[in-house]
């Protein structure tokens, strides 16, 4: 039984992560939990498999890429990605009352604020 409580509360938060978070941190968040799969040397996932994981359109993730290529994140090379700044993506991928209490300062970076938020077309 404890087993399933924790499985639940799993599949709770991780749908409470894809509805309440915009686009940009859904993104990071994902590319985030999977870089060995999309930043390794021999890369499983491409470009075209990141919206299906995120759950927005392909134009809002073509849109939070190229915010995300502006800060130094990350770098679009053919199909793949290459991450040049891993604590900037982590910093992208937190959640606000964990940024806000960032040291780092990830939302000054472009983190957060004024970028793409909900797509609510897709």
């Amino acid at each position: 039984m404890d087993q399933v409580l924790v499985a639940l509360e799993e599949v709770t938060v991780r749908l409470e992560g894809m509805l309440y978070q915009d686009a940009l941190r859904r993104v990071a968040r994902v590319l985030h939990q999977h870089a060995d799969l999309f930043f390794s040397d021999a890369p499983v996932l491409t470009r075209r498999h990141l919206p299906m994981l995120v759950g927005t359109s392909r134009e809002m993730t073509g849109r939070v890429i190229r915010i995300l290529e502006s800060n130094g994140v990350v770098l679009r090379v053919g199909r793949y990605f290459r991450l040049l700044d891993p604590e900037g993506l982590a910093a992208a991928a937190e959640p606000d009352d964990e940024r806000s209490q960032s040291v780092d300062g990830g939302a000054q970076n472009g983190a957060s604020g004024g970028g793409p938020t909900e797509d609510r077309g897709a």
